[in-house]
């Protein structure tokens, strides 16, 4: 396994006062973004680019997609595990940014440096037991 990142960053606070619902004005356009937002959901869980897993308070992963599955573990399941061993850390990230989400209920983003890789990430707070965490890894380029 390999230790624990050495660097946790986070780049941007959420945006203040921002706008859940940007919709065009009346008439603009015809379309259902209801359904829409549905089709882009399924597309970003089920996207062959991005690791997305589910996990609760108590760092459990409840679910992950199978990007996460192959990039992480050859293809296997890992529902159940620590979300920490699930990506193959010994521990527990220093102020480990799922938990956070947790707590403040509030998402948050930033990126994790290992010694042969940099992930991007962002949580998202699902309820008061449970965060997503999506991210994109970005391995180094060796010289």
């Amino acid at each position: 396994m390999n230790k624990s990142p050495s660097v946790v960053k986070v780049l941007y606070p959420p945006v203040a006062n921002r706008r859940d619902d940007v919709s065009p004005r009346e008439g603009t356009l015809k379309v259902n973004v209801e359904v829409l937002q549905e089709k882009l959901g399924k597309g970003l869980v089920n996207s062959p680019f991005l690791s997305v897993m589910i996990v609760n308070r108590k760092y459990q992963v409840v679910w992950h997609n199978q990007r996460f599955a192959e990039e992480f573990n050859h293809g296997a399941d890992r529902t159940g595990v620590p979300c920490f061993q699930a990506a193959g850390f010994d521990k527990i990230h220093a102020d480990c940014p799922l938990q956070k989400s947790i707590k403040e209920s509030e998402p948050n983003m930033g990126n994790i440096e290992s010694e042969d890789s940099t992930f991007f990430y962002m949580c998202i707070p699902l309820d008061a037991e449970h965060a997503a965490k999506v991210y994109v890894f970005l391995p180094r380029k060796k010289s």
